[in-house]
């Protein structure tokens, strides 16, 4: 995935019902936020919860193809974005795992 003209790493999360971004991610790439109607995000862990209400628009590229989507802004999280399958639904992606 490539952000602007910096490389980044992403999850392909099929099984996150979300979309999401750390805020430290925010800082780092100059994302403009904005408020967003509250959610409550429970981690794979199921240890924390976390609560959001802002949200950045980010347009991105994968395999030379353009995306802008939004991705819910999160205290913290493993990969600096996190696509999830509102993602995978809007843009029509799919995993092939045997290829």
């Amino acid at each position: 995935m490539r952000i602007a003209n910096s490389s980044r790493e992403v999850l392909l999360d099929s099984s996150s019902s979300g979309s999401s971004t750390s805020e430290a991610q925010v800082h780092i790439l100059h994302l403009q936020i904005q408020p967003a109607l509250e959610i409550h995000v429970l981690f794979g862990d199921n240890k924390e919860s976390y609560t959001s209400s802002t949200q950045a628009v980010v347009t991105f590229y994968i395999a030379q193809q353009t995306f802008t989507h939004i991705l819910y802004i999160l205290p913290r999280q493993l990969f600096p974005i996190t696509l999830g399958s509102d993602w995978f639904v809007k843009s029509g992606a799919q995993l092939h795992f045997n290829s």
